[in-house]
C-alpha cells in the first residue's frame, strides 16, 4: 500500500459532529422531519446552515483553554430527503447504493439481523409502516431546560419552513458515561488523520477517507463519491438505530447463569462485554476490576489481541468488544489483522436514552431505554454493514460454532458465547436477545459547502 501525504482536514467545512462527540453537552434531541415544500424547505435550509456546528476549533480564553459552546446543531439527509429537496436526478443516482436503497428491504434487514422483534414492520421510525424521513436535525445543548429551549426554537420555524416534524427522540447522557446495561462507553474510537486532536495512546490513527469522503482511506484510494464531487467531500454517511436494551432480561441471565453469586454476574457479564463495568479491559485485568485503569485513558485502550492472548482465555473471541474491533487478531499475522480491522471501523456517536434501570422493583423498571446508536463512515457497506453482518452477526466469526455477538446479537434465545479457559472452556448457553432495534435510517451529513448546494436544488 502507498505511503499517503500528509492530510490538512478542512475543518470548517466539515460539520462539527465528526470530528466531536460534544462530551460536554449531555442533552441531545433528535428530530426526523419531512418536506412539504420543497422551495420553502430549501429556503428554510438557506437560513439555518450559518448554525450548523463546524469542525473548527473552538475559541480559547486569555489562558488558553478552549471555550466550549452551550449548544450544538447538526444536520443530515435520507435520499428521499434529497430528491424532495429537488436534487437532479444525476446527483440523486451518484450516491452509495445502500444509501439509496436506505435500511429496509429483506435483504437488508437479513444483513442486519434487523428480523424477528427488531424487524422494521415493527419500528417507531424509518420502518415501511411509518412516515417517509427526509431530514434529521439533531440538537445538543447543556442541560434540559437549554435544549427545550433550542428544540422549540427550531419547531417555531418548521411550519414557514416547507417541512414538518414526525417524530422526536431525546437523549441525556447517564452518569459517568454509561451505558444501560452498566458499562462505560465509548472508549476504543479510532482517530482520524489529520483531525486536530490528540491521538491517545493505544488509539489507532485511520486514515480520513475512513470516514470523510474526499480523502484517501486505508487502500490508500479516495473513496466514490455523489457528483458533483462538491456536494460529496468533506461529508459522511451517517447510520441511525434505535437500540432498546432489555435491561432486567440481561440481569436475570446473568444471575441464572451466575447462580445468583454478584461476582460471578459481574464476571460473566465481563465476559459478554470484553471489559468490565468501570472500563477496564479484560486484556489487561483478566481476573478482577481496575477502576483505576478503566479512569486511565493512556492505558484503558492501549491493547492488543495477538501476542498476549491470541486464544481468548482473557478476552473471549466472541466477546462484544473483541468482535466489533478485532485490532490485530482477525485473520492471518497480526500486521494482515490490524490492516483488515482499520479497513472496517466506524466512528461512534451514540447516546442513552431513557432513565438509569435499578431494579425491577422500580418505578421507572418498564420505561423504555436504550442506546441511540450514530455511526459515521465513509462506506456504509464496507463499513457499518461489514461489521454488522460479518462480526457481530455470524455465529462462526473468528472459528467459532455457533456464537453470535452475545450482547447485540439477533439472538432467538439460542445464542451462546464461549469462554475460552484451560483445560476445559465453558460456555453460556441459551443467551436470549437483550437489544432490540426500534428505528433506524441511512443519512447523508453534507459538508457546509454542500449543504449550499443542496439549499439551491442543484
Amino acid at each position: 500500500m502507498s505511503t499517503a501525504s500528509p492530510v490538512t482536514l478542512q475543518i470548517n467545512d466539515i460539520q462539527g459532529l465528526v470530528l466531536s462527540g460534544y462530551g460536554h453537552l449531555d442533552e441531545a434531541a433528535y428530530l426526523f422531519l419531512q418536506v412539504t415544500d420543497p422551495a420553502a424547505a430549501r429556503q428554510w435550509l438557506t437560513q439555518m446552515t450559518p448554525e450548523i456546528a463546524t469542525a473548527a476549533n473552538w475559541p480559547q480564553d486569555d489562558a488558553g483553554k478552549a471555550i466550549k459552546p452551550d449548544t450544538r446543531i447538526n444536520i443530515a439527509f435520507t435520499h428521499p430527503g434529497l430528491t424532495a429537496l429537488g436534487l437532479s436526478a444525476a446527483t440523486l443516482a451518484s450516491f452509495s447504493s445502500e444509501f439509496k436503497e436506505g435500511v429496509t428491504g429483506v435483504e437488508r434487514s437479513f444483513i442486519l439481523g434487523d428480523t424477528e422483534e427488531s424487524a422494521p414492520e415493527a419500528w417507531e421510525m424509518g420502518g415501511p409502516n411509518n412516515p417517509p424521513v427526509h431530514i434529521l436535525l439533531i440538537l445538543f445543548a447543556t442541560a434540559p431546560d437549554a435544549l427545550i429551549s433550542l428544540r422549540e426554537r427550531f419547531r417555531a420555524t418548521f411550519t414557514a419552513g416547507g417541512l414538518t416534524e414526525i417524530y422526536n427522540q431525546n437523549s441525556s447522557r447517564l452518569p459517568e458515561n454509561r451505558e444501560h446495561f452498566g458499562f462505560r462507553d465509548s472508549i476504543s474510537q479510532p482517530a482520524i488523520e489529520g483531525s486536530p486532536q490528540t491521538v491517545a495512546a493505544g488509539q489507532e490513527v485511520i486514515r480520513a477517507g475512513e470516514f470523510i469522503l474526499g480523502y484517501q482511506n486505508e487502500y490508500a484510494l479516495v473513496p466514490p463519491m455523489p457528483d458533483p464531487p462538491k456536494l460529496g467531500i468533506n461529508g459522511t454517511y451517517l447510520v441511525y438505530r434505535k437500540l432498546a436494551q432489555n435491561v432486567a432480561v440481561f440481569q436475570d441471565y446473568l444471575k441464572q447463569a451466575a447462580k445468583g453469586d454478584p461476582i460471578q454476574m459481574t464476571y460473566l457479564s465481563a465476559k459478554i462485554v470484553g471489559r468490565w463495568p468501570s472500563g477496564a479491559p479484560l486484556a489487561l485485568t483478566p481476573e478482577y476490576d481496575d477502576p483505576a485503569l478503566g479512569d486511565d485513558t493512556t492505558r484503558n485502550n492501549n491493547f492488543k489481541y495477538a501476542a498476549a492472548d491470541p486464544y481468548g482465555y482473557a478476552t473471549p473471541i466472541g466477546s462484544h468488544i473483541r468482535r466489533t474491533n478485532p485490532r490485530d487478531a482477525v485473520e492471518g499475522s497480526a500486521t494482515d489483522s490490524l490492516t483488515t480491522s482499520k479497513r472496517h471501523r466506524i466512528l461512534r456517536r451514540g447516546r442513552a436514552f431513557g432513565p438509569a434501570f435499578t431494579d425491577s422493583a422500580d418505578p421507572n423498571a418498564d420505561q423504555p431505554r436504550g442506546t441511540l446508536f450514530i455511526a459515521l463512515n465513509a462506506d456504509i457497506q464496507r463499513q457499518f454493514e461489514f461489521i454488522q453482518q460479518t462480526w457481530v452477526g455470524d455465529p462462526k466469526f473468528s472459528g467459532l460454532y455457533n456464537d453470535k455477538d452475545p450482547l447485540i446479537g439477533n439472538s432467538k434465545g439460542d445464542n451462546q458465547l464461549t469462554i475460552q479457559r484451560e483445560p476445559v472452556r465453558k460456555a453460556l448457553l441459551n443467551i436470549p436477545r437483550f437489544v432490540v432495534v426500534r428505528a433506524a435510517g441511512y443519512f447523508f451529513m453534507p459538508s457546509i459547502t454542500a449543504l449550499g448546494i443542496i439549499a439551491s436544488g442543484c
